[in-house]
């Protein structure tokens, strides 16, 4: 786990993982810019993006789609949205 967009990067082509819980609300860079980042990396570009957040509008759903997220979960949720929305992503 990490607290800002900066170490998440980093932290991303470290690890490299099959899939990232991501929140639009980060410090030093927001989710959106590095989920497009992500997409950009040749080497991590296939990770899944499951973007976690409080904005509930359309617009920002769209443009979650539009950076390359594979999924978009609302706050509040309960556990058991998230685990379905991870098993989705990981079959």
């Amino acid at each position: 786990m990490v607290h800002d967009g900066d170490s998440g990067i980093k932290k991303i082509k470290e690890m490299k993982p099959d899939l990232i819980v991501l929140d639009l609300m980060l410090p030093n860079r927001g989710g959106f810019d590095v989920c497009f980042s992500v997409r950009q990396d040749p080497e991590i570009m296939n990770t899944k993006i499951l973007m976690v957040t409080a904005l509930t509008q359309q617009v920002d759903k769209n443009k979650g789609v539009m950076v390359g997220t594979d999924a978009y979960l609302t706050k509040p949720f309960e556990p058991e949205q998230l685990l379905t929305a991870v098993r989705k992503l990981l079959i």
